[in-house]
């Protein structure tokens, strides 16, 4: 006879589902517990703690650090600086604790200041840039690949669903087509 498990999931804030699937991340989740019970009397439980700057504090952690199972950093901005020092100061509280890295892949920020309103069939500049910057006919990206882009590849905005198409190309400096 097989044994039967049951599975719950608790998280905080309340989970929200995005049509058949969901995710901690887009929802927002700081604090995800997974419960698996076997249907006899042994329980297992794991606490997944998404770490962020207000966590990485080392006055919180230290007060949380002996309820989680598992500390979970996000490596979708790319590993910086602050990722190792969350890092480190798990491993200072205690190092037996488990961190599990989530490598989505690295997201490609706009760092413009201010709202760019374009329409179709509209020319615009795409150029890299570290830090926020104010302009209004050109979007700056943290993307230091710009330059390896290709004339006519198209690239999409994933927030605002506009369209672009790669007109040419200089270093880091791109000229572009609005399509939607």
């Amino acid at each position: 006879m097989k044994d039967c498990c049951t599975t719950a999931i608790f998280s905080h804030p309340p989970m929200r589902v995005f049509g058949k699937h969901w995710s901690p991340a887009r929802a927002g989740i700081s604090l995800l517990v997974i419960l698996v019970i076997p249907m006899n009397n042994f329980h297992f439980s794991k606490i997944i703690a998404g770490v962020g700057p207000t966590l990485a504090k080392e006055t919180v952690l230290s007060k949380v650090i002996n309820m989680v199972d598992i500390f979970r950093i996000s490596l979708s901005g790319g590993f910086d600086d602050n990722n190792k020092k969350y890092i480190d100061t798990i491993m200072k509280l205690d190092n037996s604790k488990t961190i599990m890295m989530e490598t989505r892949g690295s997201d490609i920020r706009v760092k413009n200041v201010m709202d760019i309103k374009v329409k179709a069939r509209q020319n615009i500049e795409i150029d890299y840039s570290e830090y926020a910057q104010e302009h209004d006919k050109r979007i700056f990206m943290d993307a230091s690949f710009l330059h390896e882009l290709k004339v006519g590849q198209v690239i999409k905005f994933q927030q605002s669903g506009v369209v672009i198409k790669i007109k040419s190309s200089k270093e880091n400096l791109i000229m572009c087509e609005v399509i939607e």
